[in-house]
């Protein structure tokens, strides 16, 4: 934040025995804290859903360990669901969901699991060892799904 600004001063804002000025706090709100900077003046900090509440399987080691930037990810993805239950009034748009539509149980290996997946987007392994990196694979597993998901709301 510069050279007038250090950890002992920004421990101080937080504690509420000085105040930044309004350039200050928007540099804390986007580039420190990665928030809006509305929070700011809010009487209190909004609750938030922590890590270990959406992943309560993951061991406690593991969400201890999760950085910045996938508490960040968590945070705007979960302003995307909020946005999302907005718009369509609490009501799924989707005709199929892959969540309900494939059951697995705590059994179930990891091979028939994936089996099972691929068979239902209709991605085989012989497309997939084509894609030559992960982004390349991100991009087109999406893209399947999206194509998915507008087919069977097309088709029923």
């Amino acid at each position: 934040m510069g050279k007038n600004v250090d950890v002992n001063r920004v421990i101080s804002w937080e504690k509420g025995d000085s105040s930044p000025t309004y350039i200050q706090l928007e540099q804390l709100s986007y580039k420190i804290y990665k928030r809006p900077l509305a929070l700011f003046f809010f009487p209190n900090p909004p609750e938030e859903k922590t890590p270990k509440q959406s992943f309560r399987t993951l061991p406690e080691h593991e969400i201890e360990m999760m950085s910045s930037r996938m508490h960040y990810l968590l945070r705007q993805a979960r302003v995307m669901q909020i946005n999302l239950s907005e718009l369509h009034e609490g009501i799924n748009p989707a005709e199929r969901n892959i969540i309900h539509d494939l059951k697995f149980y705590p059994d179930t290996t990891v091979t028939t699991m994936v089996s099972k997946v691929r068979k239902y987007l209709g991605i085989n392994l012989t497309l997939q060892f084509k894609w030559k990196n992960f982004d390349e694979a991100f991009k087109e597993w999406r893209a399947c799904l999206e194509n998915y998901l507008s087919m069977k709301s097309v088709n029923g």
